[in-house]
């Protein structure tokens, strides 16, 4: 997904190609968090042939999304982050995106009722 400001010259498109943010300014998660969500926004920025202008980069997804809805720059985002609401944000699909891996792991031997309930949640959901 793209995060847009609402009133960005995209942000009413029901989807966006990659090659549709070149000259965008972005807003992306620091380097040094090793965040799988920030090199994913520069493989997609390079596999349409530019290379992203990072205007800012924000600790966490609400202060990134503060930035995008203040106007300060678009942001490639996990499609779950659809589920935060931001004044002045606007989601949009991106075209050919790519699959973001995630990993789980825990102590098999973990006694705790939490752990158990979110591994059988998630054994019963994911393939």
């Amino acid at each position: 997904m793209v995060a847009l400001p609402a009133d960005h010259r995209l942000a009413a498109r029901e989807e966006l190609d990659a090659a549709d943010l070149i000259g965008e300014r972005f807003v992306v998660y620091p380097a040094a968090h090793g965040s799988s969500v920030r090199e994913m926004t520069f493989t997609v920025c390079h596999s349409a042939g530019f290379t992203p202008v990072i205007a800012r980069e924000a600790p966490d997804p609400y202060s990134l999304l503060a930035l995008v809805g203040a106007g300060v720059g678009v942001a490639v985002v996990v499609a779950s982050t659809t589920d935060i609401t931001v004044t002045g944000v606007r989601y949009v699909p991106l075209r050919n995106s790519p699959v973001l891996p995630i990993a789980l792991a825990w102590r098999c031997d973990n006694p705790a009722p939490a752990v158990r309930r979110v591994v059988d949640v998630l054994r019963a959901h994911v393939n």
